[in-house]
């Protein structure tokens, strides 16, 4: 994991190369408040998803379910969110 350091109104720009061009997202630090809370500001093209995590996570989840219940295997399925919740809090939540 990269670590940087920014301070409020700081930028820091993100290039993924897809097929074809080359796509900016640039991250913005619009405000602290306090030494725990930080507001950010994400500038990128529509095509891009920026979603948080648990979002993320919530997504990845219910494609597993589906895809097992699609084959009929509701087991699956069940492992699946087994082992989401079994995982280690990412980035340093709270269990």
């Amino acid at each position: 994991m990269l670590v940087l350091s920014r301070k409020e109104g700081e930028r820091i720009v993100i290039a993924v190369p897809p097929s074809g061009s080359e796509t900016l997202v640039a991250v913005q630090v619009c405000k602290v408040r306090g030494e725990t809370r930080v507001r950010l500001g994400f500038e990128a093209p529509r095509e891009v998803a920026i979603l948080r995590e648990e979002i993320w996570q919530a997504m990845q989840d219910g494609k597993a379910v589906r895809e097992a219940a699609e084959k009929g295997k509701l087991t699956e399925a069940e492992e699946a969110l087994d082992y989401r919740d079994n995982q280690a809090t990412p980035l340093g939540g709270k269990p």
